[in-house]
């Protein structure tokens, strides 16, 4: 309903027929429509300084135990890497161990692990008479785990050495958050559900790799034996929530999952048991609109199947075959509805939660590390300013200086000594000051090989400086890059403690660089673009004399000595007010600023060298 409120408030009041927008009026309302998240407003709510204060040099004192549990079914290939990266581990491998379940493998997997068992002692083989699926595979590997946290975990995985002590650190002083799982970052590809970028919270985690609190899987009686594949960690994840607990994504406690053989590639598995098993949650979690929509979903994926091998007659089966599993979800749900109802889980038609664009965009590291330089501009919004921040602290990549340029104000000293472990330069702007004189400061203070910025109300997600920094190095050429942003309509309301409401997610730009798109409209969010300083003493900084749409601005007279690479992928927040008269406001504000830089690069083109 919000959505359809916009586009027409948007056709008939903003840009009526006739006016000279007429042109915007289609663009825009083509760029709302592709709201490619929930078919629901995400309503999100919190007061941000509920984010846990992690220090990452805390040692553990006294090491906690863990269960790891690894389901195996035919995967004599990969169980030996996994377990030596175990042994790898820095944790100290006397408060680790190892419980695997084979589940009837028909190769040589249980004679690959006896053969591990004789180098690590401190491991468990069962072994299963039949294939009883992951979930409750799992479920029957807890029956022997005896430590405080177990760490659920694939096969085909292999742990960096510093990922269970990351973890652990993480789940030590977080718990009193009300925290009970933790799930490990995956690379090559990450996985592309969001999170929150100042708490790292999570809607569900990955089953492939994540810690627990024993005592809280026990209580909720594990994962749900009748989902056979697929879906069992987001119905554990859900289940979490609705006892008032919470998930937190850790990324820099990483574990290489190189499950795919290509980019985008489908697994007939976890095609047919996904569709299933999706089933199985709207039975237990939604009411009959989200049911309905999803099994019409079921019916086109069913008329207009992949090419797989009795692609029909699977579906068919494997549906058929779990209505039972339909009938007790459906009951489940009856019992728990109460729960169930004031919990905020956001199903759309084929999945669940919020994703990313780059599911499958490969982390490739370079081999170097240059210094980048953060430009902040605030003004008298310090609590705005202390989530952003943070969002810089969790940075998986750490090489990072941050100018924070204040226009005509001092009020966010305090926040910036709480942030004593960042590499903070505090700007102070003075009159007539305004948001592109203190961006000008601060470039003329950055020291880094690349800078980015980031305005007080926009977040990173943790892979952010990563990402960027590894494709322009990897590049060596081109001296600019930029991902892709999720635009956030958000209600504030409060500024102090920070407390909105986030009604939607969506990408409104998802464009590779084209110089002639770019003369005619901005399609780089500020805080997506990188770029090297060098830029920025060649040709300067913002055109002082306009205050909107700088950044615009700033690309198209970048782009003349420098293409743009872009990488697909979805990795800051940038929010935009909440309200038909907000929108209309910035709307007139931004047209005005609009024609002034058309005309000033009306007859522009680059002028780079080939």
């Amino acid at each position: 309903m919000l959505l359809e409120e916009i586009k027409f408030t948007l056709k008939t009041k903003i840009f009526p027929k006739g006016s000279r927008h007429g042109e915007a009026v289609r663009s825009v309302v083509h760029a709302l429509t592709r709201i490619n998240l929930p078919n629901k407003p995400v309503v999100k709510q919190r007061v941000a300084h509920d984010y846990v204060l992690y220090d990452p040099a805390s040692a553990l004192v006294a090491p906690p135990a863990i269960d790891i549990l690894i389901v195996t079914y035919n995967a004599a290939e990969c169980i030996e890497r996994c377990i030596e990266s175990v042994m790898r581990s820095s944790y100290p491998a006397e408060y680790v161990r190892i419980i695997i379940l084979d589940n009837n493998s028909v190769d040589n997997s249980v004679s690959v692990v006896s053969q591990c068992k004789r180098t690590y002692t401190n491991l468990i083989v069962i072994e299963n008479g039949e294939n009883i699926g992951f979930g409750e595979g799992m479920n029957r590997a807890f029956e022997h785990a005896t430590a405080p946290y177990i760490f659920v975990l694939n096969p085909d995985t292999e742990l960096d050495p510093e990922c269970l002590t990351r973890l652990v650190s993480r789940a030590e002083q977080s718990e009193e958050h009300g925290f009970v799982a933790w799930e490990a970052r995956q690379q090559p590809y990450e996985h592309p559900k969001a999170y929150d970028p100042v708490t790292l919270e999570a809607d569900w985690m990955s089953g492939a790799c994540f810690l627990m609190k024993s005592d809280r899987f026990k209580e909720l009686d594990g994962f749900d034996r009748r989902i056979f594949l697929y879906c069992e960690d987001i119905d554990l994840s859900l289940r979490i929530r609705m006892n008032g607990w919470k998930i937190m994504y850790v990324p820099d406690a990483v574990v290489i999952h190189d499950t795919y053989e290509e980019p985008g590639i489908t697994k007939p598995a976890q095609f047919y048991h996904s569709l299933v098993s999706h089933a199985l949650l709207r039975y237990k979690y939604t009411g009959i609109k989200n049911f309905l929509f999803f099994h019409l979903h079921f019916l086109k994926a069913l008329f207009r199947p992949l090419s797989l091998p009795n692609v029909r007659r699977r579906m068919i089966y494997l549906y058929v075959e779990n209505i039972p599993n339909f009938y007790h979800s459906f009951i489940w749900k009856l019992k728990n509805r109460k729960n169930i109802k004031k919990t905020d889980l956001n199903f759309n038609v084929v999945d669940i939660g919020i994703k990313r664009y780059g599911a499958f965009h490969r982390i490739e590291h370079s081999n170097t590390t240059p210094l980048v330089s953060i430009v902040i501009r605030t003004r008298e919004r310090p609590d705005f300013l202390r989530d952003a921040l943070q969002s810089v602290r969790n940075q998986t990549y750490q090489n990072v200086e941050v100018i924070v340029a204040e226009d005509r104000s001092d009020s966010s000293r305090d926040v910036i000594n709480e942030f004593s472990d960042l590499d903070i330069t505090h700007i102070m702007v003075g009159e007539p000051g305004g948001r592109c004189v203190a961006g000008n400061l601060a470039f003329a203070r950055a020291k880094g090989k690349y800078i980015n910025l980031l305005d007080d109300d926009d977040l990173f997600y943790a892979d952010h400086l990563e990402v960027l920094v590894n494709a322009l190095e990897n590049d060596g050429i081109v001296k600019a890059a930029y991902t892709l942003g999720f635009e956030v309509t958000t209600k504030i309301i409060r500024e102090s403690p920070l407390t909105f409401v986030e009604y939607m997610y969506k990408t409104l730009h998802r464009r590779r660089h084209d110089i002639d798109v770019l003369l005619r409209r901005n399609y780089i969010p500020i805080h997506c673009m990188m770029f090297d300083r060098s830029l920025f003493l060649e040709e300067g900084g913002f055109d002082e004399k306009i205050d909107l749409l700088e950044d615009w601005d700033l690309w198209i007279r970048y782009s003349h000595y420098t293409d743009f690479l872009y990488i697909d992928k979805t990795t800051c927040i940038f929010r935009s007010p909440y309200g038909i008269k907000k929108i209309k406001g910035r709307i007139d504000a931004l047209w005005e600023t609009y024609d002034i830089v058309r005309e000033k690069h009306v007859d522009q083109t680059p002028v780079r060298e080939a």
